[in-house]
């Protein structure tokens, strides 16, 4: 499949939110998803993530590429590359004033140097890559202003602005959201989704891995239709508060002495124990 067929013509559009006819266009067992084996499956029961689609999906890897794109530039001076990323890392911490912690960035753990097909991809938790998106669309849009008739700079200035301004703006609403937030969500994802396909196509035609496409980018134009056709804020199934429950979860069974299946009793006695669970039922069953 073509992650990045976006066009209205294209006929994946017709099996969004429709089960039938998603299991009458998919060419053979290997076209569907492993979900479709469960009894009671549905597309019209699926809710995607923001934060694994947006920022432990598309995200690393658009931020991974801008940066690349910067230090091929020698936006952040000569040098080798791990003196630019040094530079480019210490940039960073001074735009976030001390306010978030971020990963130091090497070529090691950024992908690079594993083989000659690896794609610059930027680890990090999603709340760093979120604020590591905010912080490239300031660097790019220094970088337009510096050269102004570059295509490349253009598009990079495109590309983090529509991102981070998807994510403003739906940050910005409640859980139903007015038409104008809608079209201005839906008109922020379509300038990254424009200009990251461009980049990704201008890539391919140097010869560069840089602004890989996956699946994720795919699936988040089915929320972002979701979006457009219920006016539900795609934030409403984020599991940002989740991941951060399971990470104190977390910290609490690595502190216990138990180990094996005592280790998993303790973690369900501290699990059942904890009153966020029963706040979360509360709402569930009232």
């Amino acid at each position: 499949m073509a992650y990045d067929d976006l066009r209205l013509s294209a006929r994946w559009r017709l099996t969004i939110l429709n089960t039938p006819m998603y299991l009458a266009l998919a060419k053979g067992r290997d076209a569907l998803t492993p979900f479709s084996e469960i009894e009671g499956f549905a597309w019209e029961l699926d809710l995607d993530d923001d934060l694994h689609l947006q920022y432990q999906g598309i995200a690393p890897d658009l931020v991974g590429s801008v940066l690349m794109v910067l230090v091929q530039r020698e936006w952040y001076g000569t040098g080798s590359l791990a003196t630019k990323l040094e530079r480019a890392h210490a940039c960073a911490v001074e735009w976030a004033k001390g306010r978030m912690f971020l990963p130091d960035w090497t070529p090691a753990n950024m992908g690079l140097g594993l083989s000659h097909q690896a794609f610059p991809e930027m680890a990090g938790k999603a709340a760093v890559i979120k604020f590591l998106v905010g912080f490239f669309a300031s660097e790019a849009y220094l970088f337009r202003i510096a050269n102004p008739e570059s295509a490349e700079a253009g598009d990079l200035a495109s590309v983090t602005f529509g991102l981070a301004e998807y994510a403003r703006v739906t940050d910005g609403c409640g859980e139903v959201m007015e038409e104008e937030a809608v079209e201005k969500a839906v008109q922020a994802a379509r300038t990254f989704q424009q200009s990251y396909t461009a980049l990704r196509h201008a890539s391919i035609e140097k010869d560069l891995n840089l602004f890989k496409i996956r699946p994720k980018f795919h699936t988040w134009e089915h929320q972002i239709l979701l979006m457009l056709w219920t006016h539900w804020n795609p934030k409403c199934w984020s599991c940002w508060m989740d991941e951060d429950f399971m990470g104190k979860l977390r910290g609490i069974v690595s502190k216990t002495r138990a180990r094996g299946k005592a280790t998993i009793s303790s973690s369900l006695k501290r699990y059942m124990w904890c009153p966020y669970i029963h706040i979360y039922t509360f709402f569930l069953t009232d």
